[in-house]
């Protein structure tokens, strides 16, 4: 089986950086992580509409990640890059994503 936990060998060969987070997290454990990796989402995400806040957690298996939000620490998606699934993979975004993103 292939272990799903955060690889705590990338997190602790994260540069210094003078702001490190705790972060609470249900699934993974207590994680420290740069202040800089958080990622808001300005409305939430679907279905969940009060969780903004989150970071991006690598797993030991190439191409997987976790999501884990920081408002609410039983908040954990793990989360696959399609790019590594599927090659060939291409994201069609249309005007109004492209503005979004910025």
């Amino acid at each position: 089986s292939v272990p799903l936990r955060p690889d705590r060998s990338v997190i602790a060969a994260l540069p210094e950086v003078a702001d490190v987070l705790t972060v609470a997290s249900s699934v993974l454990g207590p994680l420290q992580v740069p202040a800089e990796a958080v990622i808001s989402f300005e409305d939430g995400l679907p279905g969940f509409p009060d969780d903004r806040s989150y970071v991006l957690v690598p797993a030991p298996r190439d191409g997987l990640f976790w999501l884990q939000s920081l408002d609410d620490a039983a908040i954990a998606f793990l989360m696959v890059d399609p790019f590594r699934a599927r090659p060939g993979y291409v994201v069609d975004l249309g005007d109004r994503e492209r503005e979004a993103l910025g």
